[in-house]
């Protein structure tokens, strides 16, 4: 396993390629590097990191029970 320090390294080096290539598309473009950086630091965890990249829309539940 590569070094913390080399992971994030890589991490931010991946988002500042997104970003120089004037291709991004806002916040989503950096939904992959963070899947990257997230598997590899729980790599070696007991229970395994799943990344589902892109969720349905999971609005806060709020009980509003004004007339």
């Amino acid at each position: 396993m590569r070094t913390v320090a080399r992971v994030v390294e890589d991490y931010l080096w991946d988002l500042r390629r997104i970003r120089v290539s004037g291709r991004a598309t806002g916040e989503r473009s950096g939904y992959e590097p963070l899947a990257n950086l997230l598997i590899e630091l729980g790599g070696g965890l007991r229970r395994k990191v799943f990344w589902v990249g892109d969720l349905a829309d999971q609005r806060a539940l709020t009980s509003q029970t004004s007339p």
